[in-house]
């Protein structure tokens, strides 16, 4: 609470949390109109197609494998280590 406003966020940990909770998207809207003076159709739309295909993107930390030369890399897509590297 701040300035006597509450701010909650929604995450997709916590939309499955609902959804196991048999909480559906249009109970959550419901919800949301009742206590909000107002919502973004973006976060309408949002909802709606997180229901309809679950999380579609998320952010990642990606690995990067560096190797000091061509050959390096080729000796590893040689190797059985390939397949655990995700080398093709």
């Amino acid at each position: 609470m701040k300035d006597d406003f509450y701010r909650y966020q929604l995450a997709p940990a916590s939309l499955e949390r609902a959804r196991r909770q048999d909480l559906q998207v249009a109970q959550l809207l419901v919800l949301l109109r009742r206590h909000a003076s107002a919502l973004p159709p973006a976060l309408i739309k949002a909802l709606e197609r997180w229901e309809a295909h679950g999380t579609q993107a998320r952010i990642e930390r990606p690995l990067v494998l560096r190797v000091a030369s061509p050959e390096v890399l080729q000796e590893l897509r040689a190797s059985r280590a390939a397949r655990f590297l995700g080398i093709h």
